[in-house]
């Protein structure tokens, strides 16, 4: 029998130059990038039934904005002909990668290269989307789950009398970025594995829930955090090429976050890296019968089995995209001039400190910088708006449907759609096609914190994404069904 799905794999290598403006964190003081610990990637899986193709892309960075994701798709429609509606870009959410978006950026030195970097990210991406569309081939796909206890809850209530790192009192908001053991979490890890008609494995799509954080501010080196070492699990393991897809993170850490050594992430990546290489082993493309062939006689009389084929799996493609509106935080447009004033004379006074400051008065300096450009960059974006129109992609491979999202959505929100979809086979990705920050849940914003603080969104918001994306899945549902 013919295969109708086709699909091929490729990869580039993104690593940036060194010296490059290295300042994903607020704790930390220095600017630069010393070296690259482990490369990052951006790998590309491209597969096509007749005139249908849809393009997923994994990418090691902290999150791919609205103009990168513009941008790469542009440059993938030029050289493929695939439209952005039918492409997935997401990020791995490394926060020890490169720093590459100025409108977040404190810096004084790497901005420039930080800036000619991004400038070729669409070019390479793109270029391993045209190398995988050109290398297709026939493909079954398969899924499979398992689970890994690498990840937890990080919204952690302090307890009274808590200090800072100074050894002052802490009188901020109690809930705040930690380990919380008794929290909601979602250790499901998703593996969908793609193999060619001989049942070889090209490529492994693997899809869990935690921030790439255990690589924290102390730390100079560029890595992709713990998705590189399991990438170079699976692939010495099964010999395909393998991408990861971040899930439901919002409020999902690592055991280990903020790690004071650099192998932490090597382990945690580790232990994932050989969950999903299980998993991956027991899937099968193409389902198999046993049949009894007959009794060989030897020391034991030994029942001898052969397997068939069954019928070819349904590996058609379906997509829909839909726009959601929902519902953004009030915010002041007077402030924005008076932000934009504090945090210029914020960067020239630790110019100053960096010369003759302590580490501590430079720590504190950044750290308000960053907070103040974040509440900058939502005053820009909500100015004027009681809605965000949001794009939602649902896309179906036979009996595998992916929800895909610009958030870092709460864990609790995608174990709802996941319980609640009518397909067994449900993935949430997040962190792609863009950005719009994070998605709590509405019984979270009681308790403050820092993902609450920091988003876009009011209460009820993720109700309104729940029902948007519970009615893809009953589209894509009754598509199947009216086929039938």
């Amino acid at each position: 029998m013919t295969l109708k799905l086709k699909g091929g794999v490729a990869r580039a290598n993104i690593s940036p130059p060194v010296r490059i403006e290295h300042t994903n964190w607020g704790a930390q003081t220095h600017q630069l990038a010393h070296g690259i610990d482990m490369d990052l990637t951006a790998t590309a899986v491209v597969l096509a039934e007749s005139k249908k193709k849809i393009v997923f892309i994994a990418i090691d960075l902290v999150y791919v904005d609205d103009e990168l994701f513009e941008e790469i798709a542009k440059k993938i429609n030029h050289l493929t002909g695939i439209g952005k509606n039918r492409i997935c870009i997401s990020a791995s959410h490394t926060h020890s990668g490169p720093a590459i978006y100025s409108n977040r950026s404190w810096a004084e030195e790497g901005a420039e290269t930080a800036r000619e970097y991004r400038k070729i990210l669409p070019e390479k991406i793109a270029g391993a989307v045209w190398e995988a569309y050109n290398n297709m081939v026939p493909v079954r796909v398969g899924i499979g789950f398992g689970e890994c206890a690498i990840n937890v809850n990080r919204r952690f209530n302090v307890p009274e009398n808590a200090k800072k790192s100074n050894g002052q009192i802490w009188k901020g908001n109690r809930n705040v970025v930690g380990r919380n053991w008794g929290g909601a979490t979602d250790r499901e890890v998703g593996v969908i594995r793609i193999d060619d008609k001989d049942e070889n494995p090209l490529a492994i799509l693997v899809n869990y829930a935690a921030h790439g954080t255990s690589v924290a501010f102390q730390h100079k080196k560029i890595t992709p955090d713990y998705p590189g070492p399991m990438r170079k699990i699976v692939e010495e393991i099964t010999g395909a090429t393998c991408l990861f897809f971040q899930g439901a993170a919002g409020n999902q850490g690592t055991i280990r976050d903020f790690a004071s050594d650099l192998n932490v992430y090597h382990i945690l990546g580790t232990i994932l890296g050989c969950e999903v290489a299980k998993v991956a082993l027991t899937i099968d493309t193409l389902s198999k019968e046993e049949k009894f062939k007959y009794v060989l006689e030897s020391g034991a009389d030994l029942a001898i089995y052969d397997e068939a084929n069954k019928e070819e799996p349904d590996n058609s493609l379906d997509i829909i995209n839909t726009v959601v509106k929902l519902p953004v935080k009030k915010v002041n447009e007077s402030d924005k001039a008076g932000l934009e004033k504090r945090i210029m004379e914020l960067k020239s006074g630790l110019k100053a400190k960096r010369e003759h400051g302590s580490e501590e008065e430079v720590r504190n300096i950044v750290m308000t910088i960053k907070r103040e450009m974040k509440i900058l960059n939502r005053i820009k974006l909500l100015s004027g708006r009681d809605l965000l129109e949001v794009n939602i992609q649902g896309i179906r491979i036979g009996n595998i449907v992916f929800i895909i999202a610009p958030f870092e959505m709460f864990a609790e929100i995608g174990k709802k759609i996941k319980r609640n979809s009518p397909f067994k086979n449900t993935i949430i990705i997040g962190y792609a096609n863009g950005t719009k920050g994070y998605l709590p849940t509405s019984a979270a914003y009681s308790k403050g914190g820092y993902e609450v603080g920091t988003c876009y969104f009011r209460s009820g918001a993720d109700i309104v994404f729940q029902n948007a994306c519970q009615e893809i899945l009953q589209e894509l549902n009754e598509r199947i069904n009216n086929k039938c």
